[in-house]
């Protein structure tokens, strides 16, 4: 959990200016990077970006990401999950997400799933000791 609280501090100036999403523990996954396949940050959530698009879309729904940028790397805390849309291509009203993250990182060159989300309870435990991280439960 140290860990967690200095990435969390490390984070959070940029999260207005480079972010992709948020850090939402309650639902995003540890995920690890090679460097030598992505050189930054940036370039590994654009991928994995890329490859939720495809995914999500594969599945008929708009996807849902999250990817700071703004992470250090090569472990990153993101999501990747998908809103079902409509008849007519639209999903407006849809508040059901569902967890593509898997799958996403699976697709992704040289990346690998090591924790998964730590759940609301943990989240929000986390979020009182550090009122000021602007992460989301």
């Amino acid at each position: 959990m140290v860990k967690l609280a200095l990435f969390a501090l490390w984070v959070v100036p940029a999260l207005a200016t480079f972010s992709q999403g948020s850090l939402n523990f309650t639902r995003d996954y540890i995920l690890h990077y090679r460097p030598s396949v992505f050189s930054t940050s940036e370039k590994f959530c654009k991928e994995f970006r890329q490859q939720c698009v495809n995914y999500a879309g594969a599945q008929g729904a708009h996807h849902q990401l999250d990817c700071v940028y703004s992470q250090p790397g090569p472990e990153m805390h993101a999501f990747c999950g998908g809103k079902q849309k409509n008849a007519d291509g639209t999903w407006t009203g849809v508040t059901e997400i569902t967890d593509y993250t898997k799958e996403a990182a699976a697709l992704t060159e040289s990346t690998t799933v090591r924790l998964e989300p730590i759940g609301q309870a943990a989240c929000l435990k986390w979020q009182a000791k550090h009122p000021n991280s602007n992460i989301v439960c």
